[in-house]
């Protein structure tokens, strides 16, 4: 339900948009003269108190812990498995579409997380459980058209969604079990030159991609979780692949 309101909200704000671009038009005939100069620039000790703050929420490169190297195997391909076999009870907005899984190595232990595609179209998310504490642990909902982006063993989860050019991207922590935002953006390109807005805060291309090299340095390139990929829930389809 909270993606789809959030889905529901950022159509509106398209709509608002599309509303007065016919009056835009008529006084605003700059072409792409004015390109460089549309792109603010945001100071260089903004960027940097950005940065500050990603690094000090970055979960450290470290050996698994103890607890995650020696949890049974079996424990959490139950725990899986008993999330797949009773969707009805778990907190996941379902639709006609039937949902698909498939494992996915996002944090940096060697137990996978489990992600649930709920379908293909825009609405339709991934939701994605981590095993922690001995149970598995619903994170959300994240991304659209039944796929999210990941940085594989490297603890991040990429959200994002969007409609008609207005798009939102989040990078968050997995650590431990628990959930943290490092960076959210606003990226609006329904103009001829993209903005990007972050905590308020109007930044260039060149900073945003400077911000998300401090997420990602180090790390793989990202994957994608994505609906066509992954399996039936099915009693066949789970002892198949949950092993």
């Amino acid at each position: 339900m909270k993606k789809f309101l959030c889905f529901i909200c950022v159509t509106a704000i398209c709509f608002a948009f599309n509303a007065c671009s016919a009056e835009k038009s008529g006084t605003a005939q700059t072409g792409s003269a004015g390109s460089e100069e549309s792109q603010t620039s945001a100071p260089d000790e903004v960027i940097s108190e950005i940065i500050s703050g990603i690094a000090d929420k970055k979960p450290e490169k470290k050996a698994e812990t103890t607890s995650a190297a020696f949890v049974d195997k079996s424990e959490w391909i139950n725990a899986y498995k008993e999330v797949l076999l009773n969707l009805d009870k778990e907190d996941i907005e379902l639709y006609d579409q039937e949902p698909r899984f498939c494992l996915c190595y996002i944090d940096s232990d060697s137990v996978p997380e489990l992600v649930i595609s709920t379908g293909n179209f825009h609405a339709a998310g991934c939701f994605i459980f981590t095993f922690a504490d001995g149970k598995a642990v619903n994170l959300g909902p994240f991304g659209g058209f039944g796929q999210t982006d990941y940085i594989e063993k490297g603890n991040v989860i990429i959200d994002g969604y969007g409609n008609n050019g207005y798009f939102v991207e989040t990078y968050c922590k997995l650590d431990g079990g628990i959930l943290d935002t490092l960076l959210e953006v606003e990226i609006d390109s329904r103009e001829e030159d993209a903005k990007y807005t972050v905590d308020g805060k109007e930044i260039t291309k060149a900073q945003y991609d400077t911000l998300v090299s401090e997420i990602t340095a180090g790390s793989p390139q990202k994957s994608t979780a994505e609906y066509e990929k992954c399996f039936a829930i099915t009693q066949e389809s789970i002892d198949k692949n949950l092993k």
